[in-house]
């Protein structure tokens, strides 16, 4: 018997878990790159460049989306695959 199920856990919950993980993360790192200012050079030397009264012109890129689907995506797996994980542990 393999340790996921001596622990309660199934390969299946694991698996949904990691790969929220692996989504919430990727997600959480394309959104460093979801974001434009200007003419589309370095947002952090256009900002320092303008100073923050330029924040009105910060405006997604294509990349914006992707992001936050990655990121809704994985914060879903992740609570699907601990709906059940308080069954587990017998309570508290």
């Amino acid at each position: 018997m393999s340790e996921a199920t001596t622990t309660g856990g199934s390969t299946g919950t694991i698996a949904m878990i990691i790969t929220g993980g692996i989504c919430l993360g990727s997600g959480l790192v394309t959104m460093i790159f979801g974001w434009e200012f200007g003419n589309g050079s370095d947002l952090a030397e256009q900002i320092a460049a303008s100073g923050f009264n330029g924040l009105p012109h910060l405006h997604m890129t294509s990349n914006g989306p992707i992001a936050f689907g990655l990121i809704f995506m994985g914060i879903a797996l992740c609570i699907a695959g601990n709906r059940g994980a308080w069954k587990s542990t017998g309570g508290y």
